[in-house]
Formats: structure tokens, sequence, C-alpha cells
């Protein structure tokens, strides 16, 4: 029912029409609107049809009119419109270019990766003065040359500059930083990036001149990507002109190197040779080894022998030069030379040394250790182990076993014949050995020789070792044997071959017996066998290897249950 001024909305199928009718209305608005925005623009009436494009949220309307706009030269109102379609790049470049409005120009380029339109930026800046938001909008166009020139030049920030060209390694802006450092007399700096600039002459003179070369080196080497310590060829002549300059001024050491690092090898040998310390003849060596060179190789060795200059050298370098040139069977029969003369002069730790060394190596290499090097080590060791077990370990028993071990070698044992066996005999009336005491105190009274080296005290305990023993009392205690590690037949504790497998067994580095799988263990740092409850109770004491000499931290030493044992097969 209707009342007077009153008129109910239309419903069902008129009220779809109307609502249509009315959707209908605003399309056309719309349509009329925008049209009304271009014609606006493109007669003068900028202010009027920008808001218009902006208010009508249409970014197809508000990109047509920002191209209005630009054709008209409105470079203002043009990026403003660009920039609220999101068209940023198109907006940065008409603030920058055309418009010169930086501050607006400021608002987008965070949101643009253009380096070309942000290298705009920053020069515009740079052109207004504003030089430290230059040289931030120079590092996001990742322009390092600019960043580095602005630094320098207007923000005097020389070190931030180091940084930004060591980061980088750019020539260009290497040499920036170069002429600024030598400006400055900061010469060692000045090398380093006159090197990064590849500028190498200037900076080799530079070095030369101001007394810098290490910095020279050191920047060389950090550019170069040394193979097998070798230059690449496009930088081999600058370090053999560093080679050339030590060689100059009476450094062949140093000369050596930086021929060896050129690729220059037979300069390298003179210059090492020349140089003659320790380290330098270790370069050699290597040298040598890298060339493969029989004439090289002969040169070396002749110097070694002492054909040079009439002093042969250290006869471990022999063996060094062998595993240098790969010649393994000749380096482990060297080694067992060089021990062997040492150990005659009574040098047996120089010895025991340089036959650990050797093992080490091929082991190391995966070669095989030949038996002599073997049985030489497992000689000399029984003869080192001797005075710890006697002093730490306290085993009187196992030390005797180890010194008559050795006397029945004692030919290799020139240099103190009368001292082992006088040891021996005294080490064995100690621990109850008396046959053995006897035996050993009656070779030395049946040598004269042997009885003068004594002192007076010691000469009468060995003739009253002979004295005192009767036949009935010339017994040894029996030796307690143990299952071989390889077939479990029982082996007296310190034979080292088994006479059921027919293996020679591996000794312990503590107590000069055979292994046994059940009590194994090994040296952390050099991986020689050790029974695992005598190494704990000798490290407990000492906390060193008696093979190798390392300090091993006794917790490091592993107990283990299924050791493998095939490296030791002959």
């Amino acid at each position: 029912m209707y009342r007077a001024g009153e008129r109910a909305m239309p419903k069902g199928h008129a009220s779809t029409q109307l609502t249509a009718a009315q959707e209908e209305v605003k399309s056309h608005n719309a349509v009329c609107s925008k049209g009304a925005a271009r014609c606006l623009l493109r007669t003068g009436s900028i202010r009027e049809g920008v808001k218009l494009a902006l208010d009508s949220n249409d970014e197809a309307l508000i990109m047509d009119c920002a191209e209005i706009l630009e054709s008209t030269r409105q470079f203002e109102d043009a990026a403003h419109l660009y920039e609220k379609a999101s068209e940023f790049e198109h907006a940065a470049t008409l603030y920058i270019l055309e418009a010169k409005n930086l501050k607006a120009a400021s608002r987008v380029i965070p949101k643009i990766s253009s380096r070309n339109i942000i290298g705009m930026f920053a020069k515009a800046k740079e052109s207004e003065g504003a030089f430290k938001e230059a040289e931030l909008a120079y590092t996001q166009a990742e322009d390092w040359d600019n960043v580095v020139r602005i630094k320098v030049e207007k923000l005097n920030d020389l070190y931030g500059a180091y940084v930004v060209v060591r980061q980088t390694r750019s020539a260009a802006a290497a040499a920036i930083v170069a002429n600024m450092c030598k400006k400055r007399g900061e010469f060692g700096s000045a090398v380093e990036f006159f090197v990064l600039a590849k500028s190498f002459q200037e900076a080799f003179g530079l070095a030369k001149e101001k007394n810098c070369m290490s910095t020279l080196e050191g920047a060389l080497l950090n550019q170069a990507q040394l193979l097998d310590g070798i230059a690449p060829a496009s930088n081999q002549a600058e370090f053999a002109m560093i080679a050339q300059y030590y060689e100059q001024n009476g450094k062949p050491g140093q000369a050596g190197l930086f021929y060896h690092i050129a690729g220059n090898f037979p300069l390298a040998l003179r210059n090492y040779l020349d140089a003659g310390e320790s380290e330098d003849i270790e370069k050699a060596i290597q040298v040598v080894g890298k060339s493969r060179s029989d004439a090289l190789t002969n040169r070396l060795i002749d110097y070694l022998m002492g054909e040079t200059d009439g002093e042969p050298k250290e006869p471990s370098y022999i063996f060094k030069l062998y595993m240098a040139l790969g010649s393994y069977e000749k380096a482990a029969k060297t080694s067992v030379l060089i021990s062997t003369k040492e150990q005659e002069m009574g040098n047996y730790l120089t010895a025991h040394k340089t036959l650990v060394d050797a093992y080490r190596i091929l082991r190391d290499k995966k070669m095989h250790v030949p038996n002599d090097l073997r049985r030489s080590l497992m000689l000399l060791h029984s003869y080192v182990i001797a005075k710890p077990l006697m002093k730490i370990m306290k085993d009187d028993e196992t030390a005797s076993r180890m010194l008559l071990r050795v006397v029945r070698n004692i030919h290799k044992f020139p240099k103190h014949i009368s001292v082992i066996y006088t040891s021996t005999a005294l080490q064995c009336l100690k621990s109850g050995f008396r046959k053995s005491a006897f035996d050993n105190a009656c070779i030395i009274i049946q040598n004269g020789k042997y009885g003068t080296e004594l002192d007076e005290k010691t000469r009468k305990k060995i003739e009253g070792i002979v004295r005192r023993r009767g036949k009935e009392e010339m017994d040894d205690p029996p030796e307690k044997t143990s299952p071989c590690p390889f077939c479990d037949a029982q082996v007296p504790e310190t034979e080292l071959d088994c006479g059921a497998c027919k293996n020679t067994l591996p000794f312990c580095i503590v107590t000069g017996k055979h292994m046994v799988k059940e009590n194994y263990s090994e040296c952390p740092i050099c991986q020689f066998p050790a029974l695992y409850s005598s190494f704990v109770t000798l490290l407990r004491s000492s906390q060193t290897c008696p093979m190798c000499e390392s300090i091993i931290d006794v917790n490091k030493v592993q107990k283990q249950s299924d050791p493998d044992l095939k490296a030791y097969l002959a």
C-alpha cells in the first residue's frame, strides 16, 4: 500500500532491470570520464586531467595519460603518472633526465634494477654535490670504478676504497687507488694495487725503489693461480723478474724460489744449490722431482755426494730425492743404508728417525715396505725401548729380552759393543736371566779390550757374575706365549716370526713383543701398532710415542676389536 510522498523500491524483475541500468550508467560515466581526462590533458588543463586519471584507479588510463603528458613535454606530471602505474624505470628516467627532480627520483630508485638508470641517478647526484648519495647509488648499480673514484676523490675514504678494490678486483679502480697511495707515500699499498691494476712494470719499479719487494710478491701470488707450485704462463715472466732481482742482489734462496714458480727449473736448481741451506736443498729436490730431467737429477746427485764442493751432504737428502722421483725401491734401500751408517757411528736416534720416516712415507703412498727396512727398524727400536722398559714400565724381563735381541745382532752396533754387553749382563742378572747374564759377562772378560773400557766398579760386578755362577744356576726363565695375530698359533711373546703360518709378525712399539688381536691399538699420529694395555701405561707416565716421539693424549688411543693386519703381510 502506498502512502502520500512515499514509493517503495521495485522488486523482482523490475529490481534486476534497475541494477543493470545503474551499471550501464556507471560504465558510461567512466568512459566519459576517461575521455574527459585525455581531452583535458590535450587542451592544457593538466591539473584537472591528472586528477581524473588518478581518481579512476584505472592503470591503463593512467598509462595513456602519462604518455600524453610525455608527448606534450609535461615531464614532471608524466613521471608521476608512470610511477603510479608502477612503471618505475620510465618514471625514474623522466625524473632524472627531463624533470631534474632527484628527490622524486630517489623514491623509485630502490624499486628498480636497471644499472643504467641507477647510474644516471648517481651521476646526477654527483653533479649536485651529493657525493655520499652518489656513492650509494653507484654501489647499487655495481659501478665499482665510480664507487672507488668517489671514495678517493670526493669522500677521502681511501681505506674504504681498498676494501672495494680487493673485493671486486677491478683493474680501473685499482689504478685509481694505486696512484692515490703513491701520491700519499703509502708505497706498499701502491705496489699492491698496481698489481691489481695489471700495471706490473710500475709495481715492480716502485717495489725496487721503495724496498717493498715482499709486498709485490704477496700481491702477485694472491693474483696468480699456482698449479703444483708453478705460475700460469701469463704470470711466469713477472715471477722471473722478481727472481732476477734477488739473484742480482745476492739472495740465491729467494731467487731459486721465484725461478721455481716461474717454471725455470735449471735456474731454480742453480740458485737453490748456491744458497745451500737445508730448506733450499729440500726445495731443490722438489724442483728435480717435478722436472724429471736426467741432467738436473745428475747435477743434484753430484752436489749431494760432494762432487761439486767436496762436502758430502746429509744422506737423507738422497732418500728424499728418490722419493721425489718416484723411485721408491731405491728410496727404501737408501734409507736402510743411511740408517746403517748412522747406527755404526752410534747415532741411534738419528738412524731410528731415518727408518721411521721412510717407513711412514712408503706406507702412506701404499707402497710395499721392504723386509730389510722392517727388520732394521725392529732391531733399532728394540734398543731404543730397552731403557723405557726398565725405567718407566718397570718391566725388567721384557727389557732383558730386548737387550738379548740386540746382542744377537751386536755387529750392527760396533760403536758400543762393550757397553751393550755390559748393560745386557747386568740387566739379565737383575731380572733372573742367569744363563744370559753369565754368557754376556764371559764375553766381556774373555775379550780384554771390552774389559778395559769399563770403570772399576762395573768391571768388578761383571767379574762377580762369572765367579758366582755355577752350572746349576745357568737358566733363563721360560718365555710366555701369546697367539699369532694371523693364525692364532701360540708364539713366544718376543718372537716375531710365526712357525705355523710363516708370517713376519707386527711388533708392539712399547714392548717389542708381537701384537695380538685382542689387545690391539695404534699410535694416533704415526699409526704404528702397540699393545693397548702397555701403550696406555706408558702414556700415563711419559705422554710420548716411542716410535714417532709425538706427544700423545692417552684418551685418543683406542682399542681396536677387529684390526686390519693385511698391511703387515710381506
